[in-house]
């Protein structure tokens, strides 16, 4: 890699820089269509050819869609130059938003006229336009262009996945806006000019893999090697693709990177896809089975809790680890000026500059000691709404929506009750154990109020067979079932990283039904205490002791102690933010290094 100063370009060579390229989906097309050259089924292949009439199914919708994109654009730019004209013609050049809506005429094009150049002038039409044209065009033509193939600019032999020594030293490449964007969020310096970086002391190094068009498998394999060999802690990827033939070897990379300690940091895509569902590429699972342990997946979400997703960001309960701010991040752009982009390509950065951040107070931390600082100071939006409805879906709701917004809880456990027919005094006789039941349940389902209440109904069932009462064994007991509405209250919170331990207080009304006995029919009043140890985000463990006291028979025993173990379950609330990702939560700097000074220390 000679004179690689600043990093290197692996899409560049020495005749020059690849700028246009095609998505990798047709790559693959175009290998399954040279298999298959009449279109036809092969003996031998049908599992080859399977694949390609998928393949060729996918190209023709995304080519048709693809010439779709241009009309719509041609049709709304004729419109929209059309009512600049009518302006210009009847008003002047230097027209103003104000003259626009003042002015008075005829003709049933007037209003919308009217609307197209002010709501124009205000989003800058005359510069996105172009940039509209450029994508719409350039998809069309190269993106999924069977013929184009720019790759002999590079040199290199690209069915050889494992080549490494290709490229040259052009960074900043034939269009540098993305990459300067990127950089800018990260380490721009805080000098009072334009914006201020996340983490100025930052060194970047600028390695070129993705052109106007989809970053081919060995060319990311090779930057991820590239930027560990050469010292990269955090390494940003703010591209993603749908297709990924060869990623065995990306896979090589990103594990090359993972033993040696280094954090990927990935932007999620724009699609406004679930990812748990449709593949996006690289990802940190692998092949072959696993996941990588020092990789963060990144969505990108709005300034407001109203647009707290950000409408474009790809999201995925399972594949999403957090949110982080990006829509109108205003960073640097080529020739010393700045402009506002979106995207989960901003999103990445924003999280990798406080990655860096971390690493520059705490240089001793490894790789998923300042994930967990992420992913466990991101702030918590788990139970904000995140779909704005329509009229017609407002119309819609039944009157469980407000229950079903809110998490729920699944519990399934073991009970142990301690009934021996006494009143409640002689439960707590030491000559008397506990029944012997062979098979006891019980199960919650219930709802989070918020952080520290929750409600719920539970059902409680043990067949027994034998118990002791003041020191003698009886045999030949019956069934006792039990159903109970109940809330909990958390007074104390112990955090310890991902897991926790948590004590609540139990409170609630039951009816009890007894199978053997003088005693049948129990209403009892029920109170107790709840100790909850956090597993993961969804999984918890709890050990509960309750006192049912029987309020229509308490003096004849209908009183009883009822302890458990169990394990609890909660899935976030319908159309909530927390289904969007494993956190539910934005990346905030100044929470993670609060959270690392708590933890490590000043």
């Amino acid at each position: 890699y000679i004179d690689d100063i600043h990093g290197w370009s692996f899409i560049g060579g020495k005749n020059g820089d690849v700028e246009k390229d095609n998505l990798e989906f047709i790559w693959v097309y175009k290998m399954y269509s040279q298999m298959f050259p009449d279109g036809q089924l092969i003996k031998g292949k049908e599992k080859e050819f399977k694949e390609y009439s998928k393949l060729k199914k996918d190209y023709e919708s995304r080519l048709n869609n693809a010439k779709a994109d241009v009309d719509e654009y041609e049709a709304f730019s004729k419109v929209y130059r059309s009512a600049k004209r009518f302006f210009t013609k009847n008003i002047g050049e230097d027209y103003t938003i104000d003259e626009v809506k003042d002015f008075k005429g005829e003709g049933d094009s007037l209003d919308l006229f009217k609307q197209l150049v002010v709501v124009g002038i205000t989003n800058h039409f005359d510069e996105v336009l172009p940039e509209w044209e450029e994508q719409v065009r350039s998809a069309l033509k190269y993106g999924y262009s069977l013929d184009f193939d720019p790759r002999s600019v590079v040199g290199d032999n690209y069915n050889d996945v494992n080549e490494t020594k290709y490229g040259n030293n052009h960074i900043d490449g034939p269009a540098g806006e993305h990459g300067t964007h990127v950089g800018g969020i990260v380490g721009a310096a805080r000098d009072g000019k334009g914006m201020d970086g996340i983490c100025p002391n930052a060194q970047l190094m600028i390695i070129r893999c993705v052109p106007d068009g989809d970053e081919r498998d060995k060319d990311v394999a090779n930057a991820i090697f590239y930027a560990v060999n050469n010292g990269a802690k955090v390494i940003n990827m703010s591209f993603g693709k749908a297709y990924s033939p060869f990623k065995e070897r990306v896979d090589e990379a990103v594990k090359y990177a993972e033993s040696k300690g280094v954090l990927l940091i990935h932007a999620a895509g724009n699609d406004n896809k679930n990812v748990d569902e449709k593949d996006n590429f690289p990802c940190a699972d692998y092949k072959n089975g696993g996941k990588c342990s020092t990789w963060l997946e990144i969505g990108a979400s709005g300034s407001t809790e109203g647009q707290l997703k950000a409408d474009f960001s790809n999201y995925g309960r399972k594949s999403v680890d957090v949110f982080a701010p990006g829509v109108d991040i205003y960073s640097t752009v080529p020739n010393g000026e700045f402009r506002a982009l979106s995207g989960t390509s901003m999103a990445s950065p924003v999280t990798a500059g406080v990655a860096a951040a971390i690493w520059s107070y705490y240089p001793e931390l490894t790789a998923k000691q300042v994930k967990s600082l992420i992913l466990e100071s991101a702030v918590s939006y788990r139970n904000t709404r995140v779909n704005e409805e329509s009229p017609e879906q407002e119309k819609k709701k039944s009157f469980l929506d407000p229950v079903l917004t809110k998490p729920m809880y699944f519990n399934l456990g073991y009970a142990f009750i301690d009934d021996d027919g006494e009143p409640f005094g002689d439960l707590l006789n030491i000559q008397d154990s506990w029944n012997f039941p062979p098979f006891p349940s019980a199960v919650r389902i219930g709802s989070e109020i918020n952080d520290r209440w929750k409600a719920g109904i539970a059902f409680t069932f043990s067949k027994y067979n034998a118990c002791k009462k003041n020191g003698i064994e009886f045999s030949g007991m019956g069934n006792i079932w039990n159903i109970e509405l109940n809330s909990q209250y958390q007074f104390f919170q112990l955090p310890m990283g991902k897991s926790g331990l948590s004590l609540s207080s139990i409170q609630g009304m039951g009816y009890t039904k007894r199978t053997w006995g003088d005693l049948s029919n129990t209403v009892t009043a029920n109170t107790g205490l709840n100790l909850g140890i956090k597993i993961c985000s969804d999984w918890s463990a709890n050990l509960s002791s309750q006192a049912n006291w029987g309020l229509n028979n308490y003096e004849a025993g209908g009183s009883y102690l009822q302890h458990g173990v169990s394990l609890t379950y909660t899935i976030p609330g319908k159309d909530t933010f927390g289904k969007l990702s494993k956190t539910g939560g934005v990346v905030n700097l100044y929470k993670a290094l609060e959270l690392a000074d708590k933890r490590f220390g000043k």
